[in-house]
């Protein structure tokens, strides 16, 4: 099995949420684990609080993401520039363009059928 070391800084509310987000879903991906974002319960959520990973996500992103400018550009950039990397299913694949999208759209830009289809091909 191949393993890769990932160097992410731990989020502490200073550095820039959306970066910080990418590289971490990036990092999930290649690690098999991005799944878990998509509402599958944790293991112990009656002491959490918070019942799934998903919703922690979500928490944290009304809490911390950036609106602004530097923002919008770096997601588009992101959006413009995304390619199917090898050994990642269609579905992931597809997970982390919806992602994308989703968080371009929660920071008031909008993204035409046309473009995500032209992404997709």
């Amino acid at each position: 099995m191949l393993s890769i070391k990932f160097d992410i800084e731990k989020f502490n509310g200073r550095i820039n949420f959306g970066l910080w987000q990418v590289q971490v879903k990036y990092m999930m991906i290649q690690s098999g684990l991005y799944k878990a974002l998509n509402g599958q319960p944790t293991l112990d959520a009656s002491k959490e609080g918070i019942s799934t990973t998903k919703k922690l996500w979500e928490k944290l992103e009304g809490m911390y993401q950036a609106k602004g400018v530097s923002n919008q550009v770096y997601l588009k950039e992101l959006f413009h520039t995304l390619r199917m990397n090898e050994g990642i299913t269609i579905s992931d694949h597809m997970s982390v363009l919806n992602d994308i999208i989703s968080e371009l759209e929660a920071i008031g830009v909008k993204i035409d059928d046309e473009d995500i289809a032209l992404r997709l091909i």
